[in-house]
C-alpha cells in the first residue's frame, strides 16, 4: 500500500478524533422518533433551535443521513368518481303516453344512489 507518512498519520489521528457533533446526533434522533418520523431536517433544525443548539440545516442533513433516519412519504391516491354500484329502477327515464285526445309527456329522474325519485307530467294539447 502506497501512503504517504504524513497522510497515515493525519488518518490515525482522525480516527481517534472524538466524534464532533456526537450530543446533537442523539438529540436529532431523540426529536426524530419523538414525532412519529413525522419531522424532516427543517423541522428538526427549528426544534434544535427553539431548545438553543446553533447548528446548520445541512449539518442535520449530514446527520440524519448517516443514522438513516428519513421521513416516509405517502403517496397521494388516485381521483377515483366511482361511488359503488346503483340499484336498477323499475322506471324508464322518458316515456310517452297517449290518450285518445290527450298526449302526455312524463319524465322520472332519479338522483345517484338515492332513494328519491321525481317524476314530472305535462300537457301538450
Amino acid at each position: 500500500m502506497k501512503l504517504s507518512r504524513s497522510s497515515y498519520y493525519y488518518q490515525i489521528k482522525d480516527f481517534a478524533a472524538e466524534d464532533k457533533y456526537e450530543y446533537l446526533c442523539h438529540e436529532v434522533v431523540r426529536i426524530f422518533l419523538e414525532n412519529k418520523a413525522r419531522y424532516g431536517y427543517r423541522r428538526i433544525h427549528a426544534e434544535l433551535k427553539r431548545t438553543g443548539i446553533k447548528v446548520s440545516e445541512k449539518v442535520v442533513r449530514r446527520v440524519m443521513k448517516e443514522e438513516g433516519l428519513e421521513v416516509k412519504i405517502r403517496k397521494a391516491r388516485k381521483y377515483s368518481s366511482y361511488r359503488g354500484d346503483c340499484p336498477k329502477t323499475s322506471l324508464p327515464t322518458h316515456r310517452v303516453q297517449k290518450i285518445p285526445s290527450q298526449a302526455f309527456l312524463s319524465a322520472s329522474r332519479s338522483s345517484h344512489c338515492a332513494e328519491l325519485f321525481l317524476s314530472v307530467s305535462r300537457n301538450l294539447s
